[in-house]
Parts: C-alpha cells; sequence; structure tokens
C-alpha cells in the first residue's frame, strides 16, 4: 500500500511547494538582474544534470529524482518569468474595436519568449533522453507544459473565477488579455476533457490496464492535480489561500476580489463583444 501511497503524497507535496516557492522567492527578492539570470540557469541546468543522474540510480529513487529534475527546470522558467526576465515585447492590450484574432496575437507575444523557452527545454529534455536521461524528467515537464497552455487558453476566451494573487505588480498588464466572459466556450470544453482524461486515467489504472508504477501513479497525479488547477477556475474558491506564506498582502485575496479587480473595465470589454457581433469578427 505505501508503495501506491508514497508517490502521490510526494507529488502533491512537491506541487504545493513549488508552486508557492517561486512567487514566495520573487515577491521577496532585491536581486539584481544578473544574478536573477545565474539563479534561473542554475536552476535549469542542475534539473538537466538530475534528469542524466536518476537514470544511474536504482529504484524506487529514481522516479522521484527525475521528477523532482523536471519540476526544478520548470520552477526556473517560472522564476524567469515572475522576475520579468523572459516575458515578450507587448506590454499593451489590444483596443475594444479589436477582432478576436488581434488579441490572441497581442496576448501571445506579451508573453510569448516564457512561452518558447519551455518548448526549447522540452527538447533539451528530450535529447538528453536520447543521451540516456530518464525518461521522466520528460513526460513530466511535458506535462506541466501542456496543462500550462491549456489554462492560459482558457484565461484568454474566458473563465468564470480569476484569482490574481501571484501575479506581480510589473506583470499586471497580462491580465488585460483575460476573457473576459463568464464561461466561454472554450474552457467548458477543455474542462469537460480533462475532467473525461483524469477519470479514464484513474479507471486504466485501477483496473491495471496501465501498470501501477512508481513512474505512472507520479503521472497520473500530476495530471490530475492539474485538472484541479482548471476546476478552481470554475468554482468560487480561493485556490491561493493554499499557498498564502507566499503571497503578498498587497494584492487581491478572493475570486471576488479579483473580479472587482478586473471590473473597472468590464465596459470596455462589453463593448468589444457587442462591436464583434456586430462586425462579425469571431476568432
Amino acid at each position: 500500500m505505501n508503495a501506491f501511497i508514497t508517490p502521490v503524497l510526494v507529488v502533491i507535496f512537491v506541487w504545493w511547494l513549488s508552486t508557492g516557492a517561486v512567487p514566495w522567492s520573487a515577491q521577496r527578492s532585491d536581486m539584481s538582474g544578473r544574478l536573477a539570470s545565474l539563479l534561473i540557469i542554475a536552476m535549469i541546468g542542475c534539473g538537466v544534470a538530475g534528469a542524466f543522474l536518476a537514470s544511474a540510480l536504482e529504484q524506487p529513487t529514481a522516479p522521484y529524482a527525475a521528477f523532482i529534475s523536471a519540476v526544478l527546470v520548470w520552477g526556473g522558467l517560472g522564476f524567469s518569468l515572475l522576475m520579468g526576465r523572459i516575458v515578450g515585447p507587448t506590454t499593451a492590450a489590444a483596443g475594444v474595436e479589436a477582432s478576436n484574432t488581434e488579441r490572441f496575437l497581442r496576448a501571445f507575444r506579451s508573453i510569448c519568449d516564457h512561452k518558447i523557452a519551455p518548448l526549447a527545454a522540452l527538447l533539451v529534455l528530450a535529447a538528453s533522453w536520447l543521451a540516456r536521461a530518464h525518461i521522466l524528467a520528460l513526460v513530466t515537464f511535458a506535462v506541466l507544459w501542456l496543462m500550462r497552455i491549456s489554462a492560459k487558453l482558457c484565461l484568454f476566451f474566458g473563465v468564470p473565477y480569476i484569482v490574481l494573487d501571484m501575479v506581480p505588480k510589473h506583470l499586471r498588464h497580462i491580465t488585460d488579455h483575460f476573457g473576459r466572459v463568464h464561461r466561454s466556450t472554450a474552457f467548458v470544453s477543455m474542462l469537460a476533457l480533462l475532467t473525461l482524461g483524469a477519470f479514464c486515467t484513474a479507471a486504466a489504472m485501477w483496473t491495471g490496464a496501465i501498470p501501477k508504477t512508481t513512474a505512472s501513479l507520479i503521472v497520473a497525479t500530476l495530471f490530475a492535480l492539474a485538472v484541479l488547477e482548471h476546476w478552481f477556475m470554475a468554482l468560487p474558491v480561493s485556490d491561493s489561500k493554499l499557498w498564502r506564506w507566499a503571497i503578498s498582502t498587497s494584492t487581491p485575496s478572493s475570486p471576488k476580489l479579483a473580479k472587482q479587480h478586473l471590473a473597472a473595465d468590464a465596459a470596455k470589454w462589453q463593448a468589444h463583444r457587442d462591436l464583434q457581433q456586430e462586425t462579425g469578427h469571431e476568432f
């Protein structure tokens, strides 16, 4: 039984700790840009090196080492975003007259560097795997990247609840690209698809179609947590309470407050949607 419970508990703890540690470090860091860049490079380098080291370890240590290595690479990239080191060239939102296509392109340009960087890291981990690094590091990072892309798309098209606690002030312009639709079709479809995938994964492991190995339990738990993060955007709960220790008290602390923070330009975005319906400009 411990062989089944331990991977689940380890993933949940590492997910909770790493999710809070990155914004905690970024908000309280007064390091120079050069020092921040060196720290980011060190985290990513240690993660890639850890993937190689994991392949030389014996079971059951190897899967945990590979998982933590991937999280270290992911954490380095997340730290780079919150420190403003890898973001994107665009800092202004599209006007109310812009089509959804223009909105999407402008939103992408606001974070394009940070979305391309994980792809580069994924390719590095893939090359590392071909050079005999542990494959779980590649799979873990791929799940993290794909689920983050999914969450960003949901935010762009519109979700019922948005919590801005972990968004630092110098990145608040990114929230201008969030969809102002209370419940978009894209979000509902994505949430339904991911939830179905989570249930299918659980059923496959329960019936033995997927072997209950440490590695498979780690990936399945990580996927379930990613689905849970999507559900946090659909329910009136403040998931940031899980990381209250890591968040500055000067930011909104609940979905309700976050919505109030965004309400100042609600009329502008309603005009945007009305204009789209009149002109037929749809994404």
